[in-house]
């Protein structure tokens, strides 16, 4: 993850927190990692026009649109 070493234990998407293999696709956004799904989440959230950090979601509920 860019310039970054990580422990294998370590590797773990910061919103759901599930251990990220080799060979698992993941995105990095403000040096927090996300799994794909989790990075999914975030650019629906986006492209909806909410403000999007890894903080504010949450990948165990829908995405709600108003």
């Amino acid at each position: 993850a860019r310039d970054n070493v990580y422990h294998m234990e370590c590797f773990r998407c910061s919103v759901c927190s599930r251990h990220l293999l080799p060979g698992d696709e993941f995105s990095l956004r403000d040096e927090e990692l996300l799994c794909r799904a989790d990075h999914g989440l975030l650019m629906e959230r986006a492209s909806a026009g909410s403000p999007i950090s890894p903080g504010n979601i949450h990948s165990n509920r829908p995405l709600h649109i108003p």
